[in-house]
């Protein structure tokens, strides 16, 4: 049984492909099943006893790279409002699926499991205080077009392509109204 409720062979011949890669593959499958996962999440989890906050909807390890400050999620595209548990049990499971080292053979090693707590309560206590970083993202030097949106759009790698084919107005209301309601939201309208 497929606890996802998803079929692979409706997807792209593309993706199939990618999903047979030994060291790839289950991680291509999880990123995307996202819709199937927030799905199965709300049936597993009691989400009315959870507090809302502002999701990034689709957080896994390639979403999380390396910039001129550091490291941060990227690709919010799926972001909204929703159970804060969502967005830590994805993550949780990208880094699993992602791992080297499988340690003890469990899902996540518990000074994992820690350090991302850690994380997730000190960012929320304090947004503003600087953070940890992976440390393969500590370690890496960061690449030019890593370094601001207008690099990366101009390399016109993967979404940065994309972006370019397909440029907005950042000035358009609905945009400007997004990001109120945003701001709004986190009591940052100033």
């Amino acid at each position: 049984m497929n606890v996802f409720a998803r079929e692979p062979a409706r997807d792209h011949a593309e993706h199939r492909a990618s999903y047979a890669d030994p060291q790839r593959g289950a991680h291509c499958f999880f990123r995307h099943s996202h819709a199937a996962m927030q799905r199965r999440f709300v049936e597993l989890a009691e989400v009315h006893r959870m507090p809302t906050a502002f999701l990034h909807g689709n957080p896994h390890v390639a979403n999380y790279a390396k910039n001129s400050k550091g490291a941060a999620m990227v690709d919010f595209d799926r972001a909204r409002f929703g159970p804060f548990g969502y967005d830590l049990s994805r993550f949780m499971v990208s880094i699993s699926l992602v791992r080297k080292d499988e340690g003890e053979g469990g899902f996540l090693h518990p000074a994992v499991v820690d350090a991302l707590h850690r994380g997730y309560a000190a960012g929320c206590a304090a947004p503003g205080r600087p953070f940890a970083q992976m440390r393969d993202l500590r370690t890496k030097p960061t690449k030019g077009w890593q370094r601001d949106l207008v690099r990366y759009i101009e390399k016109r790698r993967a979404w940065g392509g994309r972006l370019a084919k397909h440029p907005i107005d950042p000035r358009a209301s609905r945009l400007r109204r997004l990001l109120e309601s945003y701001l709004e939201s986190r009591d940052e309208l100033h």
